[in-house]
Formats: C-alpha cells, structure tokens, sequence
C-alpha cells in the first residue's frame, strides 16, 4: 500500500512528503507568535488547487490568478468565476453585515485603482430612502465615480435611482458615437431617437430669442433648429444641395383639389374643439409624395399614414407665384382695354 513520509521536518514546519513513492515539496507554518496564523507555500510552478470528490472546485495558479469553477483563463484575467453545473451562470454577491441598512447606507462598493491601491473610480450600492425589509422591499441606488485628471479622488458622476430615474452630476455629461434606435411606446405617449440622428443637443441661453431648445445634424448634412422664441431653422445652404432646378407649374389647380377639414381625434369626446388640417388619404391623391406609412399605435392593427406638412408651404410659394403670373398677366389685358 501507498506510504508517508515526512523527511527534514524542523521546527519552522518545512519539509519533504512523500505518499506511495511520488515526492511533494511544500510548507504548513503554524506561527503561533506572528499575527500571521497559517502559510501555505508550494515550491514548484503548479499552484495550489482545491478538490472535492476527485473534482477540481478552486485553483491558485503560478501568475496569482484565482479560478472558481475553471482550470483556464486568459491572461489579462487575476480572478475567474465560472458556473457550475447546477447553475451556468456565475454570480458574485457582495453583502451588507447587517439585514436593516440605514438610509444612505453602503450594501456593496467595487473599487479600481492602481498597485498603489489608491481608488480611482468606484460603483456604489447605497440604500435609497423607502422602507427596507430584507427579502421583500430593498430600495437601493447605484452610484457611479471616476476621478477627473488632475484631482486625486472619485467624483460620482452618475447615479440610477431605486426608481428608475437616471442622474448625471456635470455638465455635457452624455455624448452618443454612432445611430441609436431607442423609443418608449405607452398610452401617454412615444418618445424616441432614430438611428439617422448624428447629433442632438439642447441650449439654455438667457437670451430666449437666441437660444436653442433642440438642435440637431442630420447625417452630416443640415443642420435643424427649435429656438426658444418659438421659431424654427433649417439648413438651406446651395452648398449642401445638388441637381437644382426649378420645379414645374401646376400647383395652383393642384392645391385647389386639397379639401381642408375640421375633425376631432378619436380619443377626443365630441363636444371638444375641432382641429384643422387635412387627410392623408386624400392628400396622397394629389401628391403621393406628401404621404409616408409611420408606424404602428399602440393597439392599432396598422400602420398610420403621415403628411410631410413642411414641403406645403414651398407648394403654397409656387401657387402664389402662378396666380401672381396670371393676375399680371390679366392686370396688363385690362390696361390695354382700358387704353383702346
């Protein structure tokens, strides 16, 4: 049968173990006079690894790299969670010493810094306010810090409250690189940023005239603008157009078939002011163009058409151009009659 062997035990709890003819090389210290109470050394370049049942459950590697559930990692990895069988996801749970936090109160911080160890950012769990009662109402907040250059500790500049509601604590705090699709559909209303925005901004200036509520650079190519006052702008710059050319004539009679309405939406009672405007459908007989399909409402069962309403107004110039033409036109046969 296997043997042991102890070989060369001194006082300091090195030595030599030898079980069934194989060698080990390795140290136990107890030091009962050193606040260092046990030390585990290995001396060859295999590290330390923990088994339960023949089964590998934990590994401390030769480049100080601790794996939970896993032989392997890559190297720019120090500590390795992995699933295990009965779960395949992997969880770290960092825990509050007690079970009725005050508010305000840490739950758990995960901090970076360099070999210094002097923290340069941080993400926070904090109580936030309400009632806590372990298992069935937790209130909390996550509170986000990175230090600025220059300074030497963490500003937290950001933080998601236990409702939902985002904050950020500077200004310009939020900058977009790329198209986003993002939209919240309800009964109350949609919201939403389409992925051809290159760029939006708001403007707060004292000057209400001057200021911008809501601007925007569509891919590169204009600019819009809603400014305070009111009033809107959009790019019209010849340098950002191409194959101009004048547009046909026609639209005085073509105008002239628009029907204008007067209408309640469907979700106003009927005793309630009238709109004015027009019908999509019947717009999209004269002008196709004008109509697009939008999207779908919430619980409709199709999509809604909507009006280019901006491009009317260029239609209206154009009609107002031609009844001019005619009006001269008729004023010089009046003059001519007039004078014979």
């Amino acid at each position: 049968g296997a043997t042991l062997q102890i070989v060369d035990a001194g006082g300091s709890g090195s030595g030599t173990v030898r079980i069934g003819g194989a060698t080990y090389y390795g140290q136990i210290q107890h030091d009962t006079v050193s606040t260092g109470a046990n030390i585990y050394n290995s001396q060859d370049s295999g590290g330390h690894i923990f088994q339960r049942n023949g089964n590998e459950q934990m590994r401390l590697d030769a480049n100080s790299r601790l794996l939970i559930g896993t032989s392997s990692t890559s190297n720019n990895i120090r500590l390795l969670v992995q699933g295990s069988p009965s779960y395949n996801g992997s969880v770290i749970q960092l825990a509050n010493n007690g079970t009725a936090p005050a508010n305000g109160d840490d739950i758990g911080v995960l901090q970076f810094s360099d070999a210094n160890h002097t923290t340069s950012a941080r993400i926070l769990v904090q109580r936030d306010g309400g009632t806590w009662t372990s298992n069935s109402s937790m209130p909390t907040r996550l509170v986000f810090s990175t230090t600025a250059d220059g300074a030497s500790s963490p500003t937290e500049r950001m933080r998601i409250s236990q409702n939902g509601q985002v904050a950020f604590t500077s200004a310009n705090t939020l900058g977009l690189n790329g198209g986003i699709i993002t939209a919240n559909n309800t009964s109350s209303g949609s919201s939403g940023v389409g992925a051809l925005v290159s760029s939006i901004g708001v403007s707060g200036s004292a000057n209400n005239t001057n200021c911008f509520h809501l601007m925007g650079i569509t891919q590169g190519v204009a600019y819009y603008y809603l400014y305070g006052n009111g009033t809107s702008s959009f790019t019209s710059d010849a340098r950002k157009k191409k194959n101009i050319e004048t547009t046909r004539d026609g639209y005085l009679e073509d105008l002239a078939k628009l029907r204008v309405v007067k209408y309640n939406w469907c979700n106003h009672n009927d005793g309630d002011p009238k709109e004015l405007g027009l019908i999509a459908q019947e717009v999209e007989q004269v002008f196709p163009g004008l109509v697009q399909e939008g999207g779908q409402l919430e619980g409709d069962d199709f999509n809604c058409k909507v009006l280019k309403g901006s491009v009317l107004p260029f239609m209206l110039l154009k009609a107002l151009q031609e009844a001019t033409a005619r009006i001269e036109t008729l004023e010089a046969k009046v003059v001519a009659l007039e004078a014979s």
